[in-house]
């Protein structure tokens, strides 16, 4: 997918470009902003999406599993980034594209005993587009992790800081 230099493939035009990226935005749009429920609108009918210890082959698991994504108390927002896309054929297209996934819970707040660091996860989409019918959808999503770990504290707490500045 989306080979470095010397692949045989053709980069996509300056439109398809914008399309699929604009498709792939509305992606994690959707399931940052709890709209999970819809995003299996952007995927064919025998697509495959394989996240993290799940694969869900078909666009009615897709549904079903933004369904419950959609009702969840886990917040998330994913930023993506570094898009690259190759034609495979006139109406299919392979490509990659660096994602970083922050994630909490609608429960935690910062003024409770609740450990408010936020897991991140850094991987990549490997994706597969098709056109049908004038219009592109994901055929497949994979999503490799790269990097996971933790983000700091949303709110620090000001004496353990002034005990670092201190010490």
């Amino acid at each position: 997918m989306a080979n470095g230099a010397g692949s045989a493939q053709e980069v996509v035009s300056a439109q398809d470009f914008v399309d699929l990226v604009r498709l792939s935005t509305e992606w994690a749009w959707l399931v940052d902003h709890r709209g999970a429920d819809r995003a299996f609108e952007l995927f064919t009918d025998d697509a495959c999406l394989e996240l993290t210890g799940q694969t869900l082959a078909g666009r009615s698991a897709i549904a079903e599993w933004g369904i419950v994504r959609a009702a969840s108390t886990r917040l998330s927002r994913h930023v993506i980034s570094n898009h690259r896309f190759d034609y495979c054929g006139p109406n299919e297209v392979e490509g990659t594209a660096l994602v970083m996934s922050i994630s909490d819970t609608l429960s935690a707040r910062p003024d409770s005993n609740v450990d408010t660091r936020k897991p991140v996860v850094i991987g990549e989409y490997h994706d597969r587009y098709l056109r049908l019918d004038r219009r592109w959808l994901i055929s497949a999503r994979r999503f490799e992790v790269q990097f996971q770990g933790w983000l700091g504290s949303a709110v620090p707490n000001v004496a353990d800081l002034e005990d670092s500045l201190s010490g």
